[in-house]
């Protein structure tokens, strides 16, 4: 558990600290959090919930 919280700060220091890692890992990361979503059909409650 040491191990993988060691790992976990250095790939939070690299992501705060480098631009294009930054950007590159959001682009990964919000598309897997986007497809953990699920989909809903969408509901007309009348403008009441």
């Amino acid at each position: 558990m040491i191990q993988r919280m060691s790992e976990n700060d250095k790939i939070v220091s690299r992501y705060m600290d480098d631009k294009a890692f930054e950007d590159a890992a959001f682009a990964v990361l919000s598309k897997v959090i986007y497809d953990t979503i699920p989909a809903t059909d969408a509901v007309d409650y009348g403008g009441e919930r």
